[in-house]
């Protein structure tokens, strides 16, 4: 075997050791991307007699492509954790259909969604309507039969109002009787004639009524 290849190989090698303990994915990518590039460099160069040139440069731009691809995967995972911790931090209540669209419009995995529903419980069942509407905003059948599954914490507590009892307001109805006093008025008596030659002589007298 060429002594370049083994050359090749052995840098492969300790690239390979050094992406496995990387920690973010631009290392991993760019460790990866140039021993990619070296080993597919150093097969074409050695057609043309060069092949350390050719893994040379391979290699460099494995490793450009490789660190720029995994720094865009390390941007979009910081981004997905920034947002799972404002949702986590701000919704520490039941969870609603509102938030629910919202997350998913974010981005946010279905696995962080359902775990947050479960911790949290729901405000309110799904309704038909409901169902219909997330699943049309694109909420997966994961979020919705945790949503189905989760427990009501949000459901408002019905007090019942406080009568008040009072004693009833008893109304008498008085009626005032003026006392009836005796009247005495005259009473005049016309006289009566007698045919047979007898006449009474004219009269005074009393008589008592009474009235009211």
């Amino acid at each position: 075997m060429n002594s370049r290849w083994i050359c090749a190989i052995a840098l492969a090698s300790s690239w390979l050791v050094s992406a496995a303990q990387a920690q973010s994915n631009a290392d991993r990518g760019a460790v990866l991307g140039g021993v990619g590039g070296a080993l597919a460099g150093a097969a074409i160069g050695q057609h043309n007699g060069e092949t350390a040139g050719g893994a040379l440069i391979g290699g460099a731009v494995g490793l450009l492509s490789g660190a720029l691809i995994g720094n865009s995967i390390d941007a979009e995972q910081s981004r997905q954790r920034y947002i799972e911790q404002q949702y986590i931090a701000q919704n520490s209540r039941a969870v609603t259909i509102s938030e629910v669209l919202s997350m998913t419009k974010s981005g946010v995995s279905d696995a962080v969604i359902v775990n947050h529903i479960n911790q949290q419980g729901v405000q309110q069942r799904l309704e038909v309507s409901d169902v219909i509407l997330l699943h049309r905003e694109g909420v997966s059948e994961p979020v919705l039969t945790a949503l189905q599954r989760a427990s009501v914490s949000g459901t408002p507590v019905y007090v019942a109002p406080t009568r008040v009892y009072t004693e009833p307001v008893i109304v008498h109805d008085y009626h005032y009787v003026r006392p009836a006093y005796p009247i005495y008025a005259p009473r005049y008596y016309h006289p009566h004639h007698y045919h047979r030659g007898y006449s009474a002589s004219p009269g005074v007298s009393f008589g008592i009524s009474v009235g009211r």
